[in-house]
């Protein structure tokens, strides 16, 4: 079974008089057989989500384990801020297989966690200007009343995802009280009683009062895709920053992807002491 064409009508990039009174042709969507067919992998996120580039013009997500609200976070941010995302076609799942298709533009570029170790400290802090520009235009959408994903759906971030959707534990949270306990509970599912009266301790000092705001929520260099543009006017290297993998995104504390990158790097360094060393037991001590 195939995926019936779509038809996407859109605008080209002009001044706002020609946006109005001009548009593209009608371009046709490519179907299941054409996705499937695709060997151009651009990359592959876990054994059952891969992103394959098709017809040139697009790149679709497939798995099984694709977020319904993937696609929606995506066509949020678009419609509500000018950071950067790659245009969101079409959205579906195959009843047949099950699997979810997210249809987008291609982004062209590099993936900051590959470009990196070829970029100049002046094109690193260039590139880091755009991103927080980026993430400044993100803060600026207004923000509902409660702490969740979107829509107000509970969390599926790891911390807070449960298999069952338990409120009390992935939300969405009234304030910043309820999901602090929301983390608490997740953890004593795992951790020591002593190790939690601990950290209740610190979370009633530290966690409280922090602005609403909507977040990306896995904003991993793999996930920043950096294009290199023609140099400017003033001879400097020009680059178009898109953020990509919408998935974990949704209201959280304004300190949540901090927090995410902070627990990112800590782990690549334990993991390049471990390889270094040959001991785990030089890492834990």
């Amino acid at each position: 079974m195939n995926y019936p064409p779509v038809v996407s009508l859109s605008k080209p990039s002009a001044t706002p008089t020609e946006m109005d009174n001009e548009t593209r042709p009608i371009i046709e969507l490519p179907t299941i057989a054409d996705i499937e067919a695709s060997t151009d992998v651009l990359s592959i996120r876990t054994n059952a989500i891969k992103v394959v580039r098709v017809k040139e013009h697009f790149a679709v997500k497939i798995g099984y384990s694709i977020p319904p609200l993937e696609a929606e976070n995506m066509k949020f941010v678009a419609a509500n801020s000018k950071v950067p995302v790659p245009k969101v076609h079409a959205n579906f799942v195959d009843l047949q297989t099950q699997k979810r298709y997210i249809v987008m533009d291609f982004v062209p570029g590099t993936d900051l966690q590959k470009l990196l170790p070829s970029l100049t400290p002046t094109e690193k802090t260039t590139i880091s200007k755009i991103i927080k520009h980026a993430i400044s235009e993100l803060r600026k959408i207004p923000s509902p009343d409660y702490f969740g994903n979107l829509n107000g759906t509970p969390y599926i971030d790891g911390v807070l995802a449960t298999p069952d959707n338990n409120p009390a534990i992935s939300g969405p949270f009234k304030d910043q009280k309820e999901m602090n306990q929301g983390i608490l509970e997740r953890l004593g599912q795992t951790q020591s009683p002593h190790y939690i009266r601990l950290l209740k301790n610190m979370i009633s000092c530290t966690r409280k009062n922090h602005r609403i705001v909507f977040t990306h929520g896995d904003l991993q260099p793999k996930n920043i895709i950096v294009e290199r543009r023609p140099v400017s006017d003033d001879g400097d290297t020009d680059f178009k920053v898109t953020l990509i993998d919408w998935n974990l995104s949704g209201w959280y504390p304004e300190f949540w992807d901090f927090c995410d990158l902070t627990c990112l790097l800590v782990g690549v360094l334990l993991m390049v002491s471990t390889c270094r060393t040959g001991s785990k037991r030089f890492v834990l001590d």
